[in-house]
């Protein structure tokens, strides 16, 4: 008896792993219990607050500034009342609002496949940070050249290289990158791809932008900086967001201050930074 229990008890935890692997599946609508089969609607699995942005001076050979996100240990997710003890139910309902205000900001609501909500779940990839830049502006505060005096933008000759799901996202699921060997030639490239939950194949849902920043688009600007899981968070809480990348040096001194004027929306509302910044050419 206790044999033939051992058996079913197997057999059914195989059926149960081929069932949520499974998106065609279709179920009942599921419960709260933390291990049925749940029909998720959007592709991102979950959302991490920002504490803070800020910009530094990349590398000096290549006239570069990167963006980096600082993030805590709150998150906006699509699990709802499982696994956080220590949080109320109520408190759970306003992440997972913020979360749902994400996903309809980004058209990231008829992803429709199939997952279970058990532990495992914490543990996987599609983490982004919850922050939307809508407009970068980089303000010189002194003279760059005669085209450029102090106090005006200097957006017309910088290069914005960025990692974003979002156009596989808005395409419905189905635009994937290909990221050919010849487009990991540069450095900055490279530690972004190095941002990219590889394990997970996320790779080829996410897209490099790479622009003038004078064409960048807002789309181009959301869900940026590649995805983690939440023991990555747990000890690295600063990603990349961008790369800002200067076509050309100065003529007017080869330590330039720069302020980096943001328009963002950070899950609850629309905020603005501005990121004081310096590079040496």
């Amino acid at each position: 008896m206790k044999k033939k229990f051992s058996i079913n008890f197997v057999f059914g935890i195989c059926c149960l792993l081929l069932i949520a692997c499974d998106p065609q599946t279709h179920l009942p609508e599921p419960g709260i219990d933390e291990f049925t089969v749940v029909k998720k609607s959007s592709f991102a699995n979950s959302f991490i607050r920002l504490d803070s942005i800020t910009a530094e001076q990349y590398d000096h050979s290549e006239f570069t500034i990167r963006i980096k996100y600082h993030t805590s240990d709150k998150y906006y997710n699509w699990y709802g009342y499982c696994y956080d003890f220590p949080i109320s139910q109520q408190y759970n309902k306003t992440r997972n609002a913020i979360y749902e205000k994400m996903n309809e900001r980004h058209c990231d609501t008829s992803f429709n496949q199939y997952c279970t909500a058990d532990f495992l779940h914490l543990f996987s990839c599609r983490y982004y940070v919850c922050f939307d830049i809508n407009t970068i502006d980089v303000i010189g505060s002194e003279d760059f050249d005669e085209q450029h005096p102090a106090g005006t933008s200097l957006n017309d000759l910088i290069r914005f290289v960025g990692i974003t799901p979002s156009p596989y996202i808005k395409s419905g699921y189905v635009d994937e990158y290909d990221w050919q060997t010849g487009v990991l030639n540069e450095r900055i490239v490279e530690s972004l791809y190095g941002q990219i939950e590889t394990a997970n194949s996320n790779v080829k849902y996410t897209h490099l932008v790479d622009k003038p920043l004078t064409e960048v688009l807002p789309e181009d600007l959301m869900i940026l900086g590649g995805d983690k899981d939440v023991l990555e968070n747990l000890y690295v809480k600063s990603w990349t967001a961008a790369f800002l990348v200067f076509t050309q040096k100065p003529t007017k001194g080869y330590k330039q201050p720069l302020i980096i004027k943001i328009t963002a929306f950070d899950g609850k509302q629309n905020v603005k930074a501005d990121i004081p910044v310096e590079i040496t050419f």
